[in-house]
């Protein structure tokens, strides 16, 4: 990998067996992205009228989340379809254990609603926010839905541009995005880091979560073969 500094020794087999998953690193695999995108995909660009054109077509419909943020709506789940279509009973989706709920009852009475999805294993004792509660029941009977990350939401929600916002390019249905500048002031280019800036603070970032590796200004020579 060539730069200023001179090209950098990485060994991406040898990061691999330290790394929980691709997703340490490449980002846009957190949102159902098939596979890796070179890092200057994104890092490093010039974005201009030429790029802004052709840059849909050049990335997987889930990686546009990375950058044009979306709103989750409403949750179309449909209570009188499991109910009464589907013939499921109530337990089926409310506590069973009638120590922890005595009758059905709104789930945000004890969960905590407002938050995003958190992704992490729960903690024993304390009851999960609202979003990873229902979130983790629906996945007990569709758990193809969740496992289609952004692309699997609009089974449930109708994802929204906030309303301050005028829409942009559609994703998918129901799913649309917003221009950069509809919310921030700084040009395009200040809201990318540079290669520099990215693999600095990737690097960096995990070897002091690690203490190992080089993780100083004072240690380039370790990384840059110039």
């Amino acid at each position: 990998m060539m730069n200023t500094g001179g090209p950098v020794v990485f060994e991406h087999g040898k990061h691999e067996k330290w790394a929980e998953s691709c997703q340490t690193c490449h980002h846009e695999l957190v949102y159902g992205a098939e596979k890796p995108m070179a890092c200057n995909q994104c890092h490093g660009i010039t974005v201009n009228e030429t790029f802004v054109a052709e840059h849909a077509a050049n990335f997987s419909e889930e990686s546009c989340i990375v950058c044009h943020h979306y709103v989750p709506g409403s949750q179309d789940w449909g209570h009188a379809m499991h109910s009464e279509s589907l013939g499921l009973d109530c337990t089926s989706c409310h506590h069973a254990d009638t120590s922890i709920e005595e009758t059905p009852s709104n789930c945000a009475d004890c969960h905590e609603a407002g938050r995003a999805p958190s992704r992490t294993s729960f903690t024993e004792g304390e009851p999960p926010s609202l979003a990873d509660a229902v979130h983790s029941k629906c996945s007990s009977c569709h758990e193809e839905w969740l496992a289609r990350k952004a692309r699997g939401c609009v089974q449930c929600h109708f994802d929204k541009a906030p309303a301050s916002v005028e829409p942009g390019e559609r994703l998918h249905k129901n799913m649309e995005t917003q221009t950069c500048s509809a919310c921030h002031a700084q040009k395009i280019d200040k809201l990318i880091p540079s290669r520099m800036q990215a693999h600095h603070a990737s690097c960096m970032g995990c070897h002091t979560v690690r203490n190992a590796g080089p993780r100083t200004q004072q240690d380039c020579a370790q990384c840059h073969m110039k």
